[in-house]
């Protein structure tokens, strides 16, 4: 016997605020929308998140596909002036984080956020103005097996501006605090990932302090590895010489790595 599947249509349309740039379904007649969101604005190596919200006014749970680690159905594509066209697409053989399941139930009244880090998938070196466009592969569906068909591209001018150390260090003060002292687990994953892609010299500070802390030592070496200076060898020799034996192995890698590509 054939298994009838219903489709439900969602439209989708870009609009322009004055904060962000927001991916927005024409939702006043659509009891279920979904939407990306990102700053018009940042700082060259602040964490810069692209967030997908679902919002659920329907009457019934419904279930969203985000695949692996719940960014897999994500295709990115970043254009800068003058520069090659980057594509990524997040998946198990990347970094990534903490792995999690891809399907979240959104209950009827509730909304979900999903965050995807862009700085783990694309790379910026210089200020300008830059177009992300993102493609979404998963599914809505409601618990009774209706699959809402969504329009899954979106279109996201951002501008960058130079960084500024003194705001740089403060951005990096705020994610260690989140990464140290949040209730939500979640969100201390999260900050501790975001800072570990800051690749500033502004952060090395709150890394060395995570890895001190013994506080996700993995993602704060990663960091510290990233910025590649000087001063962040000099960090990895001096948590080389941890007595915890994690941290100074990864220490230890790390620093080679980085004596490794200065030769």
């Amino acid at each position: 016997m054939w298994k009838q599947i219903r489709i439900v249509v969602v439209s989708v349309a870009i609009i322009a605020t004055g904060e962000s740039i927001v991916t927005q379904a024409d939702a006043r007649h659509q009891p279920i929308t979904m939407a990306c969101s990102l700053p018009s604005e940042s700082m060259l190596g602040e964490p810069l998140v692209l967030e997908c919200t679902v919002e659920n006014q329907s009457g019934d749970a419904v279930w969203v596909d985000f695949g692996w680690n719940r960014i897999g159905q994500f295709q990115l594509e970043l254009q800068a002036s003058g520069s090659a066209l980057q594509r990524a697409r997040p998946s198990a053989t990347g970094l990534g984080g903490v792995s999690s399941s891809g399907k979240v139930e959104v209950l009827p009244g509730a909304h979900y956020v999903q965050r995807l880090l862009l700085n783990e998938w694309l790379e910026w070196s210089r200020p300008g103005m830059y177009a992300l466009r993102v493609h979404f592969g998963g599914t809505i569906s409601t618990s009774v097996g209706d699959v809402l068909e969504i329009v899954r591209d979106y279109a996201l001018p951002f501008r960058l501006r130079p960084g500024v150390p003194g705001e740089l260090s403060r951005v990096a003060e705020s994610l260690l605090k989140k990464a140290t002292l949040s209730s939500a687990a979640q969100d201390r994953i999260e900050a501790a990932r975001s800072l570990s892609f800051m690749r500033d010299p502004a952060a090395l500070p709150c890394l060395r302090r995570l890895a001190l802390l013994r506080l996700w030592p993995g993602d704060a070496i990663a960091g510290i590895e990233r910025v590649g200076t000087e001063e962040a060898s000099r960090i990895l020799t001096e948590l080389s010489g941890s007595t915890d034996p994690d941290i100074a192995s990864r220490a230890k890698a790390s620093e080679a790595r980085l004596k490794s590509r200065r030769k």
